[in-house]
Formats: structure tokens, sequence, C-alpha cells
């Protein structure tokens, strides 16, 4: 299809000069700058033109050349929330004359306001995109009216966000997408299961059934609630539990466990470069928490891995977890009813192979790069001829 500006195929795909500008305000591959790694990836796999405009000398620079995504350094905009803009918007507009991007994507709040300034002074041929991790402000005002203007397109990465947003501001634009995220199905699969990794991650030692959580080790993931739910498993049923991650709670996770009479069930591990093959050594997973881009990475990686997912309702997670096809939902912060949702699948081994065939499968169907790509650039098509008109 052609609209004199851009042309896109049947395949999703967005040809003649569309270039796609990124922009993350952080050196460091989780979080929005992990998103919108992910996103570059799932953009380039599918014949887009993209570039990742991030600070530079961190993990995210390293996964950039890893993944041969074009990274171009941002500088660092100081401490303050808002600090640095000027700074950002000089990038921006030495990036824009370069590169001449259809569409630029911005992650977070400073970055937006300064493609705003820059966008506003006269560039009218590139639309503006805001990738939205966090929930809406909790009250309508200047930040809520900031957080919208100039705005082309908002991607969200649940539906909560969009009802949320929607109640919250009347300046809302006409073209956004939910996008709960993607995963690399080739480095997540059910063959990269591991006797060897599941003996490391079963406490006891013991060949038997293994819950994990997946999770990064840091404030504000509720890890009490997993451990509560597995104290409360009945102590006739056979299983080993797993906290697996890394981070700066690792020794506390593992005091914890101690102190809660878990030693022998529950084990805390950082498998290093062995994270996704225990990932796939899982027979059940836990989500309990979005992470920090809104979306649940581990949800993601442990469907493409075959497993099936027992969650709490809350956010990007009751979007990922269809109840009671690749998983179950169970009411948010309730260790009880966790735990019977964990037991309800380490009892009935058929409803977890059929659980984990169906997460496999909509990995694989919805959440592929493939997917995630076709979606982003179709969206972007659709924003940048709205923006042209």
């Amino acid at each position: 299809m052609e609209d004199g500006r851009y042309i896109r195929d049947g395949m999703g795909r967005v040809f003649d000069g569309m270039t796609i500008l990124q922009v993350v305000s952080t050196p460091r591959n989780s979080g929005p700058g992990a998103a919108a790694l992910i996103e570059c990836r799932a953009i380039r796999d599918r014949g887009g033109e993209v570039l990742l405009l991030a600070e530079p000398g961190g993990s995210l620079e390293r996964e950039c050349r890893r993944h041969q995504i074009p990274f171009l350094p941002l500088p660092e905009p100081g401490g303050a929330p808002f600090a640095g803009i000027s700074r950002i918007a000089g990038a921006l507009a030495s990036v824009v004359a370069d590169y001449q991007p259809r569409v630029i994507h911005a992650h977070r709040t400073r970055e937006q306001i300064a493609a705003t300034i820059l966008l506003r002074g006269g560039r009218r041929g590139t639309a503006l995109v805001r990738g939205m991790h966090r929930p809406p402000f909790s009250r309508s005002g200047l930040l809520s009216r900031l957080a919208m203007s100039g705005l082309d397109g908002l991607v969200l990465p649940c539906t909560d966000f969009l009802a949320s947003f929607k109640n919250r501001t009347s300046s809302f634009p006409a073209a956004v997408a939910v996008l709960q995220g993607g995963v690399d199905v080739a480095e997540y699969r059910p063959d990269r299961r591991s006797e060897e990794v599941r003996r490391q991650l079963t406490a006891s030692g013991q060949d038997v059934p293994l819950v994990g959580l997946v999770s990064r080790f840091k404030e504000g993931r509720r890890f009490e609630l997993f451990f509560r739910a597995i104290a409360m498993l009945p102590p006739d049923l056979p299983f080993a539990a797993a906290c697996i991650g890394r981070g700066e709670r690792e020794a506390e996770l593992q005091g914890l466990a101690r102190t809660m009479g878990l030693e022998g069930r529950l084990s805390v591990t950082d498998p290093g470069r062995a994270y996704a093959d225990a990932v796939a050594s899982l027979d059940v997973g836990v989500a309990l928490d979005p992470g920090s881009d809104g979306s649940s990475r581990p949800a993601l990686e442990m469907f493409a891995s075959g497993v099936p997912v027992v969650g709490f309702r809350r956010g990007a997670i009751s979007d990922l977890v269809l109840d009671g096809k690749c998983g179950l939902l169970v009411p948010d912060g309730d260790a009880a009813a966790l735990a019977c949702g964990i037991a309800r699948l380490l009892r009935d081994r058929e409803l977890r192979s059929a659980m984990g065939a169906a997460a496999l499968e909509r990995a694989r169907r919805d959440f592929s790069l493939e997917a995630l790509g076709r979606r982003l650039l179709e969206f972007y098509a659709e924003v940048a001829g709205s923006h042209a008109c």
C-alpha cells in the first residue's frame, strides 16, 4: 500500500526511507531500556530501518552491539527528573537532521518533552510516539496534560493503562496501541530444559515438579507473597520451588527463606548464563508484578519455554495469562489463592502439559519478535500517515 510518503507491503514491512528513531535516556538494558531494545530488534527483523538513541557505556549499548542495532549516544541528562532536556533536544536535533526519521518513539517524559520542543520548532515531517511504561498520574493536572502534549501516537503495555489514561486526561492522541512486549522465541524455547540446571535449582535435589518465580531481586517486588504461598502448600505435595533472578536483594531473600523455614523447599538462585535454561526447566511459573516497563517479560519468557504461569490479576499479567488456557489468574496480593493455583497445577500433570502447550503457541503466535515488529510497523505507518495529513 502506498500513501505518497510511505509504503507498507502485505507483510507489514515499511520501506521508502521510513526510519524509526527510538529514544530512551538510560544506559541500562532493563525497564524502558529493555523495552526499547526488544522493539528495535523486532522492527529490524521485520525489515524496518531503526536507530536507538540512548545513554552510552552501559548494558544497553553492549546489547545493541550484540544484536547489531545502530546505537547513537545521548548526553547524560543529570540527576533531576527534567534536567538536561536542552541537551537531549540538541542531540535529537542533530540526529533528526542527519537521519530524517519519520517517527520518534520516546520512552520517558524528558525525551518526549525534548522531542516536542524540537518538532514544534518546525520539523513537520516527523511524528512523535510515546511509550508509556508507568500507570497514569493519580490526578489530572499539569503533568497529565504535559504527558499527552504534542503526541501523535501512544504505546501502552496493558489494557488497564488504556482505561486509566482515558479517565484522567482529555488530551488523548488518536492513535493508540496496546502492546504487551515481545520475546525471542529462538532464545527461549522448551528444548532448553536441562536436568542439570533443574538439580541446581531444586534445593532438596529430588526429582519433583519445580515451581519458579522469575524476577529481578530488587525493591518493590513482592517476593514475600510467593514465599508465603510456598509455605502454605500441603507438606505431602511433592515439589520444589525456586526464586530465579539477580539483584541486590539476593542475600536478603535467602535469609527470608531460612527464617520462614523453607530451606530444602525453596532456593534463591542467580543462574547467570544459564538463565534461559533455568526458565525452560520449570514446570510451573509464577508472575506477581509487572516490570518497571509495565510489561511482564518473565511471563513471556516462560510462555515461550512452554511453561504455564500462575499470576496475579494485575496490569500486563492479566492481559498475558489467559485464565484456564495458558495458566491461571488469582486475585492480586492473595497468597492463599496463589498457593491454590500452584497446587492445582502441581497435582495435575496433564493440565500442566496442556496449559504449557497453549502458552507456547500463544508466545509464538502473538508475542514473537516477528509479531511485535509487524504490529509496531503497522502502527508507525498509521501514525506517520495521519501526521502527514
